[in-house]
């Protein structure tokens, strides 16, 4: 099967390039392109992050590990989850190549810039990367190794390249739907007036921008997978393949977890759309809300019409179900979806799992039908499986019995489970011991194995308000972590995850066995770290719908 997929993203980048303007004119209060007064008083950044503070309970000091930092804790395990995160989302959406590109023109990049940048001329200002690479589409795995060799201008992002003789070219529903869910996050985050201030403020202008360039690579992702990756019956299809401007369907099997991602997906788009108003206004595009509206409302029929292939499909539907509730405008589909919530619920209640990796995703399932449809029964069995986690891990290795090679994906699936433990877990949580084996977990794996490969230098990725705010320079990576241009290969290598850990029990510690970048997994741990900071929330409430959420009149 062929389709041709350059009219359409053709059309869709115009209707962005449109609504940019008018975000820019409307933050503005003129014309985009007219001078904004700069305010009397621009609001100050809040104060540093202080995990430790605002955590409801003590945080758990260290981690126990043996060959562990005696300073690391859950705190700072929490601030490499936002930086890490980061890292990871900047490479594969501004400078990989791992995809089907797309660059705006230069008066919708302008557009972006004077949307979220009218503050004083002292303040700080946009700087625009020269050459980045954003992706309509994204492959489903790489080698996060440069091919380009340093040209000694760290602002050109053609340094940062994957070899493209290494790229799994396949598209797939999962890897595009994670991505997007990854960029709207972000975009939420950056354009968060509590983080990065107004666009009249005199800080935060690059990473309003950023949040701008997210959601433009979201809009165009969900563009892409609408236009191109769906059958006949308007299900995603397994495996796509673009050359030429063509794309050809490679693999037409339905997957039941591939329709939950990209719902939750839709629904996620949905939500920063009907919200624009509290991220500086900037994202509002009622031509794709009512896109996003009507195919995930049409999804939304037919997914519950799947059947889970597991525990693990059982988890994504639960997220689904639990995002779809949370911005569909139609209080009887809304009713359906918490009803479809409770019906995946039974089946996690009543399911065996078979390993820590089948108890973490059973239990994040169930989370969201206990704290969505107040069922207790719910909860104690999502406790269950965490205390199966936590009675499963070893202190002093960071490890769990049974599991000596976890892949990416499970990374995020553990990480995950434990964070939504901490967010719903009731009195009954040994909250401490929740933290120290995410701490553990997480300095073992990810910083001492070397799941994340390299990282950032901080005064590279760190906007000033931001390293104010990160008073510890743990925050921004652990000790042995090389920089990208010291990473490994000829030229360098990302600051990105590995996608394969194995477990040397002779020496006590994981260890890298696949360096390879999937994309799926990667933006799903990415994920389940950015809801671990916290201040993205990745476990929206769902409120009953009156007149809410209303699409805009045609």
């Amino acid at each position: 099967m062929h389709r041709d997929s350059i009219s359409r993203p053709k059309l869709f980048l115009t209707l962005l390039v449109s609504t940019l303007f008018i975000a820019a004119a409307c933050t503005s209060g003129g014309n985009a392109g007219s001078e904004a007064a700069a305010p009397a008083d621009s609001p100050a950044p809040p104060p540093p992050v202080d995990v430790a503070a605002d955590a409801p309970t003590p945080v758990a000091p260290g981690t126990g590990l043996t060959n562990g930092l005696a300073e690391f804790d859950f705190s700072v395990a929490v601030a490499n989850s936002y930086w890490y995160s980061r890292f990871t989302l900047g490479n594969l959406a501004m400078m990989s190549g791992l995809g089907v590109p797309f660059m705006p023109p230069m008066e919708a990049v302008m557009g972006m810039v004077q949307a979220v940048d009218q503050g004083p001329e002292a303040g700080e200002h946009v700087m625009l990367p020269a050459n980045p690479a954003l992706l309509q589409a994204v492959y489903a795995s790489g080698h996060p190794q440069f091919v380009n060799a340093f040209n000694g201008d760290p602002g050109d992002l053609t340094n940062y390249r994957w070899d493209p003789t290494s790229l799994d070219t396949t598209i797939t529903p999962s890897a595009q739907a994670q991505t997007i869910i990854k960029e709207i996050e972000w975009a939420k985050f950056f354009n968060n007036p509590g983080w990065a201030g107004g666009v009249d403020s005199d800080f935060g202008a690059m990473d309003r921008f950023k949040g701008m360039v997210m959601f433009a690579s979201a809009a165009m992702q969900t563009n892409f997978a609408l236009t191109n990756l769906r059958n006949a019956d308007g299900f995603f299809v397994a495996a796509s393949t673009f050359n030429d401007g063509t794309v050809t369907v490679t693999d037409d099997a339905v997957q039941a977890a591939d329709q939950y991602q990209m719902l939750q997906a839709l629904s996620d788009v949905r939500w920063l759309l009907q919200h624009a108003d509290d991220f500086n206004g900037v994202y509002a595009n009622p031509d794709l809300l009512k896109m996003v509206s009507s195919v995930s409302d049409e999804l939304f029929v037919k997914v519950q019409d799947l059947t889970p292939a597991g525990v693990q499909d059982l988890g994504l539907a639960a997220q689904a179900a639990t995002w779809y509730a949370a911005t569909t405008d139609d209080p009887t589909r809304q009713q359906e979806a918490l009803g479809w919530l409770g019906a995946i619920g039974d089946q996690l209640r009543e399911a065996q799992p078979d390993g820590v990796i089948e108890h973490a995703r059973a239990a994040r399932g169930l989370f969201e039908a206990g704290r969505l449809l107040s069922d207790t029964t719910y909860e104690d069995a999502a406790l269950t499986h965490v205390n199966a986690l936590l009675d499963a891990y070893h202190v002093d290795t960071g490890h769990f019995d049974g599991l000596t090679t976890i892949v990416d994906w499970e990374v995020g699936d553990i990480l995950g489970a434990l964070n939504s433990a901490l967010v719903n877990g009731d009195a009954s949580l040994d909250r401490m011991r929740v933290q120290q084996t995410y701490a553990g977990f997480f300095e073992a794996v990810v910083n001492i194995g070397g799941l994340l490969q390299a990282v950032i230098p901080k005064e590279m990725e760190a906007s000033p308000f931001e390293l104010v705010r990160f008073q510890n320079d743990l925050a921004f990576g652990y000790p042995g972590i090389p920089f990208p241009m010291e990473a490994g290969g000829a030229n360098g290598t990302a600051a990105v995850h590995a996608s394969v850990m194995t477990f040397d029990a002779e020496a006590g510690r994981w260890q890298v066995t696949d360096g390879r970048f999937d994309t799926a997994g990667a933006m799903h741990t990415s994920n389940e770290m950015f809801w671990t900071f916290g201040f993205v929330d990745g476990f929206p409430d769902v409120d009953v719908v009156a007149v809410a959420n209303v699409l805009p009149a045609d």
